[in-house]
């Protein structure tokens, strides 16, 4: 009996962690977008929405995209439902179909509140405002590239690396000037940089 307590415990504890949602670094989720932008949602879909675009912090499109919604799942829950009106900075990749798809799911839909503020999933006590947040992955990408696939993959040991854009006194002024840049260049320590 005590064995197979013992099994069960260990296949529980196996499978709970690897249902656990893929974190990726919004760094490279940045430097791996297509189209990053603020808008909001102006049409509901079953299975897509369409987003109108009031500014562009990377890339550019029509003012109107179609944007896939992401499938929710237990370790991924969107934080609020879709509806018409609602504010975002999405951060997204062209889809193989027709149009765009959020990039990691909530890790790309970030949601503005009344306040300007940014509400996430990935990073619920993220205290940047709208301008901040724009001003601060604007930096980024003047700072960094990445080199590699997007997500670390266990079969391909294929090297993934940040690059560094431009001189490191330069990264530190930008580290004071914005709270946003500041968090995401802090986030970089887990990763080489060259």
């Amino acid at each position: 009996m005590k064995s197979i307590l013992t099994i069960f415990i260990f296949l529980s504890l196996s499978f709970s962690n690897a249902i656990k949602k893929s974190v990726l670094n919004y760094g490279i989720a940045i430097v791996k977008a297509d189209l990053i932008v603020e808008g909001q949602v102006s049409k509901i879909s079953k299975d897509n929405y369409e987003f109108k675009i009031k500014d562009w912090v990377k890339g550019k499109s029509s003012d109107k995209v179609s944007v896939n919604i992401w499938k929710e799942w237990t370790c991924d829950e969107r934080i609020e439902e879709h509806k018409i009106g609602q504010k975002l900075v999405l951060i997204l990749s062209k889809a193989d179909g027709i149009g765009y798809n959020i990039i990691n799911d909530s890790t790309g839909e970030l949601f503005i509140q009344d306040d300007n503020s940014i509400k996430t999933f990935y990073e619920p006590n993220l205290s940047s405002n709208i301008s901040d947040l724009k001003d601060g992955i604007k930096m980024f990408l003047k700072a960094y590239d990445f080199k590699g696939s997007a997500y670390y993959n266990l079969k391909n040991k294929e090297e993934r690396y940040f690059v560094r854009l431009i001189e490191q006194n330069e990264i530190d002024k930008m580290i004071v000037k914005n709270s946003f840049f500041e968090w995401m260049a802090k986030n970089l320590k887990y990763y080489d940089i060259k």
